[in-house]
């Protein structure tokens, strides 16, 4: 199964799409320690984006490889607004 999303058209559908980069890799601060915050930093970006203004309160994350563990680490923290 491949995952893939075309922003553009999630958009279009009235879903707001935003990435983030693991902590220290690519544009993101700090320093990249494979999996050791990932749990802490998908908590706090789910409950950051629920809480703003132009979202409804539920979060939905997707990633493949790397960035699917990464949505996993976060899932386990258990955000209370993570809808899938």
């Amino acid at each position: 199964m491949v995952l893939n999303l075309d922003p553009i058209r999630a958009a279009g559908a009235v879903y707001a799409v935003l990435t983030q980069d693991t902590r220290g890799r690519y544009t993101s601060d700090g320093t990249f320690d494979p999996f050791r915050a990932e749990a802490e930093d998908g908590f706090d970006t789910v409950e950051w984006v629920a809480a703003q203004a132009w979202c409804t309160g539920g979060v939905g994350m997707l990633g493949a490889s790397y960035v699917g563990a990464n949505q996993l680490h976060a899932a386990a923290a258990r955000p209370p607004h993570l809808a899938g």
